[in-house]
């Protein structure tokens, strides 16, 4: 392979080089790709669903008697207290992501991690969401990266975070025993439509309302508990709010759930997340997240094939895409999201802490943490992140963050784009007025905008 392989190595699978990893003497960059499809988790979590579970059961509780009681100054700024508290810790948690993607040596598995989150996009529409959001990340994601989309897909659905955002936890089948006498509440498609369009088929893959009602209907029972004593905290099965009887999905039967069994459901997605137009919709997505905003078709249909002979194995359709040509051709075709831009210019600069801190620099960015607003995530095209403004962001903080890095700018331009790095922007680099002069000249270079 030619040497500028190496650095789309770097840049178009991973998060760029950091000094350590500029260092190295690697010899073939597909290997080095490949090696690192292994486990990939978050190190000690800052945060965890049972402790977020833990807090919004204990607040509504606090809530509650507030409520009831006569109103006291002290208890109520108190809650308030206890509920900034609450969304502080998530917050670390989401920082601690996004600083294990600046430091890991696993950017491969990072930057797949950061596209199955976006898949299974969340935002912070309320507390609840606010509280929990990040934990779906470290909980249901990173321990499937290296494994079957289905037991992804199904530890996602089940996680508190997407049962919360998409008003599962609640969901009650009209014919179960709980809906019978409750009729006033009822199933509620949101989770079995976004499934569908979004999770596994897409928009265009052929379902029909029926199919909708069909898998929203065998995933009522699907809650979360622990707001009662004696009750699991976390994924619980409610069989008493289930909708009996057998269900047909795409004119596939499944059988009734026998008692206290979520298997019906379970069953379903194992299909959905193995279909052909499952395989075409996410070999798709995952390639144009990594290639281009339009992916050479041949270079998808081969990841397809893959998905679909391998049962949707991760690192097997990966690998199909590593390996092929097509993904390797010189042209930087992706243009750089503000997640993007932040974590390859931090690993370039060797920069952990910085001011503001990572979570503030992507609001102003305009992609703060599970903020898109809409379960389809954050767009994936260079024309929604490359307008005048949002360019205009990124130059107010390459200036800023530049007096904070301790490089020279041609060393660390040498470590993000090494002979990338073209004569004339290395030019622009050597002639600036100032060192913060010169990185600014560096981040806002054509090359280190795109990947």
């Amino acid at each position: 392979m030619q040497k500028s392989s190496l650095y789309i190595a770097f840049n178009r699978f991973g998060y760029g080089a950091t000094p350590a990893l500029a260092k190295l003497n690697i010899q073939d960059p597909k290997k080095w790709l490949l090696d690192q499809l292994r486990d990939y988790s978050i190190q000690n979590p800052k945060w965890t669903s049972e402790q977020a579970l833990k807090q919004i059961f204990a607040y509504r509780h606090d809530r509650k008697m507030i409520q009831q009681s006569a109103e006291n100054n002290k208890a109520i700024t108190s809650l308030k207290d206890k509920r900034r508290e609450m969304i502080n810790s998530s917050k670390k948690l989401s920082a601690q992501i996004i600083l294990q993607a600046i430091q890991t040596e696993q950017p491969l598995q990072a930057r797949l991690q950061d596209f199955f989150a976006n898949h299974f996009s969340l935002s912070n529409t309320n507390a609840n969401m606010r509280t929990i959001a990040p934990t779906l990340e470290s909980e249901a994601i990173a321990p499937h990266l290296n494994g079957y989309f289905a037991d992804m897909l199904v530890s996602v659905t089940r996680h508190p975070a997407m049962l919360y955002y998409l008003n599962n936890e609640s969901s009650i089948g009209p014919n179960s025993a709980l809906g019978l006498k409750r009729q006033k509440r009822g199933l509620n498609e949101n989770l079995g439509r976004e499934i569908l369009e979004l999770h596994t088929l897409g928009v265009n893959g052929g379902y029909t309302q029926s199919d909708v009602q069909a898998l929203s209907k065998s995933l009522t029972g699907w809650s979360i508990g622990g707001k009662k004593k004696r009750e699991a905290l976390g994924f619980v099965f409610k069989a008493y709010a289930h909708e009996p009887g057998e269900k047909i999905l795409l004119g596939k039967r499944y059988a009734a759930a026998t008692r206290n069994s979520d298997q019906q459901a379970v069953d379903m997605l194992n299909s959905l997340a193995t279909h052909d137009q499952t395989a075409q919709h996410l070999s798709y997505k995952i390639a144009k997240h990594f290639i281009a905003d339009s992916p050479p078709q041949t270079l998808v249909q081969q990841m397809a094939k893959r998905w679909v002979d391998t049962r949707g194995h991760i690192p097997s359709v990966v690998t199909i895409m590593i390996g092929h040509p097509l993904s390797w051709l010189p042209k930087s075709s992706k243009f750089k999201t503000p997640r993007e831009y932040v974590i390859s210019l931090q690993r370039a600069c060797q920069l952990r802490n910085t001011k503001p801190d990572i979570l503030k620099t992507l609001e102003i960015l305009g992609q703060a943490p599970y903020s898109s607003g809409s379960p389809a995530g954050f767009s994936d095209n260079a024309q929604d992140w490359a307008s005048a403004s949002a360019l205009m962001d990124r130059i107010e903080w390459a200036e800023h963050i530049a007096g904070q890095v301790k490089m020279s700018p041609i060393e660390v331009a040498m470590v993000a784009l090494g002979d990338l790095l073209s004569p004339s922007t290395a030019q622009h680099i050597m002639r600036a007025e100032s060192k913060q002069q010169g990185l600014a000249i560096l981040f806002m270079s054509p090359e280190f905008l795109r990947r």
